[in-house]
């Protein structure tokens, strides 16, 4: 009396695994772009808080007062150590940050006369994913009347 033996043939294991890598791979691919995303997403999100802070550091300090404009500074600078930027921007993702504070042209008040005291802080930072260099740029424009800072912030 012969035995029946319930088996898969080699035929359907390698059929059912084809169809496993089918599914599989489009699904995994997903999940690593998704990834990357996240990435460069925090990254991103990173700038954004540097240049912020920077904005505010510069806002804080006396530099607007006993600066001549314009002015540019190069970051990560030894001469500017109270304008730091975060490791990771600037080893992992080679950033650099470029502040330009300068008397902005064509800017005039309500009766058409050219704003002398308007000062233009422009923070732009410059990092380094893989093939591209995404840049990243904030701006405050600051009034000195007085002792009194008076700011607005836009961000592009």
């Amino acid at each position: 009396m012969k035995r029946q033996v319930n088996a898969f043939t080699l035929l359907e294991v390698m059929i059912a695994a084809f169809i496993l890598a089918a599914t599989l791979i489009p699904v995994l691919s997903v999940f690593s772009a998704s990834n990357k995303q996240t990435e460069r997403s925090a990254i991103t999100l990173e700038v954004a808080v540097t240049a912020q802070d920077l904005l505010d550091e510069i806002r804080r300090s006396n530099i607007l007062r006993s600066s001549s404009l314009p002015m540019k500074i190069e970051l990560p600078s030894d001469m500017y150590p109270q304008f730091p930027i975060s490791e990771r921007i600037a080893k992992k993702y080679q950033g650099k940050v470029v502040i330009t504070i300068s008397n902005p042209a064509g800017h005039t008040d309500l009766r058409g006369k050219k704003e002398e005291d308007l000062i233009e802080i422009m923070v732009k930072v410059d990092w380094t994913e893989g093939e591209m260099t995404p840049s990243y740029t904030a701006r405050a424009y600051v009034t000195l009347l007085g002792q009194h800072l008076i700011t607005t912030t836009s961000v592009p």
